[in-house]
């Protein structure tokens, strides 16, 4: 209809004026029809529903076997320049790269199975183990990860160290923290994040919301599981999806990464990535609009966009050109996923991916 209308106004507007062909008549319609159609278009524009566009760059160019089960991603860069990726599946699968561009398959952390401790989150020894956040610090690869079943609280979060970070050098060094149905969180996608001699765990998925624990930074391990929980976000819409926390410093500011909506539908995936900040790592986290990240505030800077569907499940690493953003995206058929890299700028304040 929209396109008749417009069609309407442009003919009336441009038939060239040429009296002798030109009747009274034709001339006494003419000008009202126009007019007709330009109130039209305002009507229609002021009344009809506003579509968001959204305008995201996709990922920067990647190569290698990142597809087509490349969940949850986390990356970390050694002092040799090389940079090491897990990811959420059965054993925890690696890749490397010496570029951020080429990836080869690195193995696995645990290659000869998955802890036995995690059978009691997992039902299974060969199970999918979730959300590795990967770090390289005091001259170790450290990884947390979770054992946790769908739609479950019944949930904990281990600890793996490595002195490489390759295949099967890797030691499990425990639970760190669990979750059960008699508490109002669930103890998935860890992270970890240290603020000078302080090391903290941030980690959560809908429930309570997102909360941060106290490390032993001899250990790795918490400190005082029961008594230490700080609230960091909560969101109360959309049952309250809210989950992959990832704690980032930049500046003056802590700024907390989350991912909203639901994952791994294909094109109909809804997640995507929101931020708020704090000058102190135990918060309160504000978004842009001043709204309390305990309150369900929350800035988007990443959502699905042309063929690139709910990308989430995020991460950040400082490299040579500054932050990364990393994290995964639907493809189109559901339980496949790809992963996405890009850069973050912090020009304004606030992360704006690029």
């Amino acid at each position: 209809m929209i396109n008749n209308i417009v069609q309407a106004e442009r003919t009336a507007l441009l038939i060239p004026h040429r009296p002798q062909r030109t009747s009274n008549t034709y001339r006494s319609w003419l000008v009202p029809c126009a007019v007709f159609a330009s109130i039209l278009l305002f009507v229609y524009a002021s009344w009809a529903p506003q579509v968001l566009v959204r305008e995201y760059p996709n990922s920067e160019p990647l190569n290698g076997p990142l597809s087509p089960w490349l969940h949850d991603p986390g990356i970390a860069k050694g002092p040799s320049g090389t940079y090491v990726l897990a990811s959420t599946g059965a054993g925890l699968p690696l890749r490397t790269s010496t570029d951020r561009v080429n990836w080869i398959d690195g193995g696995m952390v645990f290659p000869e199975g998955n802890p036995s401790a995690t059978e009691e989150f997992t039902g299974a020894r060969w199970s999918v183990l979730w959300a590795p956040d990967v770090t390289y610090v005091n001259g170790s690869w450290w990884v947390y990860y979770a054992a946790s079943s769908l739609g479950s609280q019944k949930s904990g979060i281990f600890l793996a160290r490595s002195e490489t970070g390759l295949n099967g050098t890797w030691k499990d060094h425990g639970l760190v923290i669990s979750s059960s149905s008699s508490v109002n969180w669930n103890a998935i996608d860890p992270n970890l994040a240290i603020d000078g001699d302080k090391w903290y765990l941030v980690f959560g998925s809908y429930w309570g919301g997102i909360k941060l624990l106290a490390l032993d930074p001899a250990t790795g391990l918490a400190k005082n599981p029961a008594n230490s929980l700080i609230g960091l976000s909560r969101r109360y819409e959309d049952n309250g999806s809210e989950e992959a926390p990832f704690l980032f410093h930049n500046g003056p500011h802590w700024f907390l990464f989350t991912s909203w909506g639901s994952c791994c539908a294909g094109n109909s995936s809804t997640y995507s990535i929101h931020v708020s900040r704090s000058p102190s790592i135990q918060g309160p986290f504000v978004d842009r609009d001043g709204i309390l990240a305990i309150d369900g505030g929350g800035t988007e800077i990443l959502a699905s966009h042309g063929t690139i569907y709910g990308p989430g499940g995020q991460s950040v690493f400082l490299d040579e050109d500054g932050p990364v953003l990393v994290y995964h995206y639907s493809a189109q058929r559901p339980h496949m996923y790809n992963l996405g890299l890009n850069r973050l700028s912090f020009k304004t304040g606030w992360p704006v991916v690029i």
